[in-house]
């Protein structure tokens, strides 16, 4: 998920109350990789510090 620019601390507290975990985070491109539940990420964006929840693509193997 990508943050606004200078709302790291508001982001990771944000994340922290709804008991999501933090995978990894780049603060360079204000990005926290989180893994949480469809129904958590849709609380997230809601708040005005996000800027938007990218979701981890559906793989699968191309022999099937």
């Amino acid at each position: 998920m990508k943050y606004q620019k200078g709302g790291e601390g508001v982001a990771t507290a944000l994340v922290k109350e709804h008991k999501i975990a933090i995978v990894d985070v780049i603060p360079t491109r204000n990005i926290l990789i989180v893994f949480a539940s469809k129904q958590s990420i849709q609380e997230l964006v809601q708040n005005a510090v996000i800027e938007y929840v990218e979701l981890e693509p559906v793989r699968s193997f191309y022999s099937q």
